[in-house]
């Protein structure tokens, strides 16, 4: 269930990278477009005591030519919360995005 909350947060994420529709189109077709990868796309947490908390990084780079602006992250609920970068990264840089998971 925790894996499958972190995909989905990974997965809103990467949804809200860049800007107005016509723009995220038009990138569709551009090889310059910001792309991203992670360097590990689950993390298990495993058997955490109720009314804890757990962070893990997700690392990841920009693999594409343009700067990366994440605009937005957001857990499927709100026990699961994402601390994402507010500055652009730039082509091959790499930055991480905190969870934290509160059971």
């Amino acid at each position: 269930m925790k894996k499958l909350w972190i995909f989905c947060l990974l997965l809103i994420a990467a949804t809200h990278v860049v800007g107005q529709e016509k723009k995220v189109l038009d990138a569709a077709n551009d090889n310059n477009k910001p792309q991203f990868k992670f360097d590990t796309e689950e993390y298990n947490f495993g058997s955490i005591p109720g009314g804890e908390s757990v962070t893990y990084e997700f690392a990841f780079t920009n693999t594409g030519n343009e700067p990366l602006i994440i605009t937005e992250a957001h857990g499927s609920c709100g026990c699961t919360v994402p601390v994402y970068p507010k500055e652009p990264i730039l082509k091959n840089q790499k930055s991480k995005i905190n969870v934290t998971f509160h059971s």
